[in-house]
């Protein structure tokens, strides 16, 4: 049986105030849509048996197409979140790097988080650098 994991960036944010932790737009809710339609197509039998998320509402709107989709429990996973304004940059990475070591073998859940974070975990996950586009996702087949 194939083991895996799905990582997803969110999905467009309402712009209209960037200062506060605000939830998708209209734009970022179809972009979810369109999300669960597409890993129902590409990959029918991979529903994750968990859905993690960053504490960020966008995130959260985010995991809750796909918690819905595969319909699992939706989590909130403050290791997710983005690099924080008084974070600095060893910080971030270290507490990345410590994420990916806790979660380096689970398998059938997906991730929803950032765009500084999910790259890192592509990175170390041996994906090479990948630019992960909003409502963008990658796979990572484990052995």
């Amino acid at each position: 049986m194939a083991r895996w994991q799905l990582f997803i960036r969110h999905a467009h944010r309402d712009t209209e105030d960037r200062s506060i932790d605000n939830g998708l737009s209209e734009k970022g809710r179809r972009q979810c849509e369109e999300l669960v339609d597409d890993l129902d197509k590409v990959r029918p039998r991979r529903k994750p048996k968990k859905v993690f998320s960053s504490p960020k509402v966008r995130c959260r709107e985010t995991a809750e197409f796909i918690a819905a989709w595969a319909g699992v429990e939706l989590v909130v996973d403050p290791r997710l979140d983005e690099q924080g304004p008084k974070e600095g940059e060893r910080a971030f990475l270290k507490r990345v790097e410590s994420f990916f070591d806790q979660i380096r073998d689970e398998s059938e859940v997906a991730y929803v988080s950032h765009g500084d974070l999910l790259p890192q975990i592509a990175h170390l996950a041996g994906l090479g650098r990948l630019d992960i586009y909003k409502a963008g996702y990658f796979w990572r087949n484990l052995p």
